[in-house]
């Protein structure tokens, strides 16, 4: 994988792409830059972590084989609702990955992407606020399986992750990257009128589906009806009330 081979694919103007073979985890990473002046749509890609971070605190484990990659975005931040930006780029995923490989990705509500029944990719968007508590700027995560690590995956997720492709090409991850680039970027540019709103909604494979939902430290039993204009959850509890959930985590009751 080598920059030029995705700029020269690129839609949009990127202000830097730095290309790491190892990194403790590309947020961090692209932090340090952030706090060092780096420019808005610096993106950082590596090929594997050492300690990648899912939400929640978890681990990410981010073997050779995926694809880790971190945008820094520095918009006006009073110009739309930063919390889209998680779900946005859910389905700018999920696009590349029928783009480049011709299969269906599905989407769990709010930030997992899943191909067969197995996750495939997470999403993990961090953001840091200035001295007046506003958002200086948002750094947006990315982990893809890409290629199915050599031995496999780890004990601990060999049953519940998959990858997009079993075996290595040499174009693949430039192909892919500066797809995931270019459809992350056309929904982005459209933010305000939710362009990837509908198709988030159609490929949320939750919906209808009776659920366990860990939210603020409690577990409801509902079920998934409706994802709402600000990709907020709306589900109905056993007494036939409804409840939006804004962030929180679902697990299908027959996982």
């Amino acid at each position: 994988m080598k920059k030029e081979e995705i700029l020269s694919n690129l839609e949009f103007d990127i202000s830097d792409i730095v290309l790491l073979d190892s990194v403790t985890s590309t947020n961090d990473y692209l932090k340090k830059l952030a706090l060092n002046g780096a420019k808005d749509g610096t993106i950082v890609i590596a090929k594997s972590q050492t300690k990648g971070k899912g939400t929640k605190g978890r681990t990410f484990i981010s073997k050779e084989g995926g694809l880790y990659l971190s945008i820094l975005l520095k918009p006006d931040f009073r110009a739309f609702d930063a919390t889209l930006i998680t779900p946005l780029t859910a389905v700018a995923v999920s696009e590349t990955i029928a783009q480049i490989s011709g299969k269906t990705p599905q989407i769990k509500w709010v930030n997992d992407v899943y191909l067969e029944d197995k996750k495939v990719a997470g999403i993990l968007c961090e953001s840091s606020i200035d001295s007046a508590g506003k958002t200086a700027y948002l750094i947006v995560g990315i982990g893809v399986n890409l290629i199915k690590p050599k031995g496999g995956f780890d004990d601990e997720i060999c049953d519940i992750a998959t990858a997009v492709f079993e075996e290595e090409n040499t174009e693949i991850f430039s192909q892919f990257v500066s797809a995931l680039i270019n459809n992350f970027y056309n929904f982005y540019a459209q933010i305000d009128n939710k362009t990837f709103l509908e198709k988030y909604r159609r490929q949320n494979f939750v919906l209808g589906k009776e659920v366990l939902v860990l939210n603020n430290n409690q577990t409801l039993t509902a079920k998934a009806v409706w994802i709402d204009d600000n990709c907020r959850l709306v589900v109905e509890l056993p007494d036939k009330s409804l409840k939006t959930l804004s962030s929180g985590e679902v697990i299908l009751k027959n996982d």
